[in-house]
């Protein structure tokens, strides 16, 4: 059952991630991504992922696909236990040790 379950998550990941929609870039900001400093979430649209920066003090980095990526200067996890602890929307860590800038 777990494995069937981790199927149809990968199989819904992808489904989103390849949406009719064509990609949607945040306006360019200055500031160097550093990889295990992301974080990431799905979202409907561009607003909510700028929303959602706004509620944790963090910069969206983009929205693509119905994903939206951020960047903080402060420790991801720390983040994340403030957004589970205010009812905020959950945010992942970026783990993509493949990441390039």
């Amino acid at each position: 059952m777990t494995d069937l379950r981790k199927l149809l998550t990968a199989g819904l990941m992808i489904f989103t991630l390849t949406g009719c929609e064509g990609p949607t870039e945040a306006p360019k900001q200055d500031i160097s991504v550093i990889p295990g400093k992301e974080l990431f979430c799905t979202v409907d649209d561009e607003g909510t992922a700028r929303e959602i920066a706004e509620q944790y003090e963090i910069e969206l980095v983009s929205y693509k696909y119905g994903v939206a990526v951020f960047h903080t200067d402060k420790d991801p996890q720390a983040v994340i236990d403030y957004g589970m602890k205010n009812d905020l929307p959950a945010l992942s860590l970026n783990t993509d040790n493949n990441h390039k800038n």
